[in-house]
C-alpha cells in the first residue's frame, strides 16, 4: 500500500480481511494482488486494479469465482491474471 509516498509492508495473519477492508475503504484508488478471489471483501470500484490467478484450473477448482471477476470487470475494475502454480 502506498501512503504519503512511503511503501508499507506488513505480514497480516489475524484479522486479515478486517484490516485490508478498513485500509481499502480509505483509499482513493485500490491496487491489490490476491491470488484466489471468491468474495469481494475490498468492494473494488471503477479505476481499481486487481491481479488474480484467473487460470482455468483455479476457476474450475473454486479458487477464483468467474462470475465475481466478470462483475468486477463490468464495474470498471482492471483485471490482470497471473497463474500462481
Amino acid at each position: 500500500s502506498v501512503s504519503g509516498g512511503a511503501l508499507m509492508h506488513r505480514v497480516l495473519s489475524s484479522d486479515l480481511w478486517k484490516t485490508v477492508t478498513a485500509v481499502s475503504k480509505k483509499a482513493k484508488q485500490g491496487q491489490a494482488a490476491i491470488a484466489y478471489v471468491t468474495e469481494d471483501y475490498l468492494k473494488l470500484r471503477s479505476g481499481d486494479e486487481l491481479i488474480v490467478d484467473a487460470s482455468e484450473a483455479t476457476i474450475r477448482s473454486g479458487g477464483a469465482d468467474a462470475r465475481l471477476l466478470q462483475d468486477l470487470h463490468r464495474r470498471g475494475v482492471a483485471l490482470c491474471t497471473c497463474a500462481c502454480a
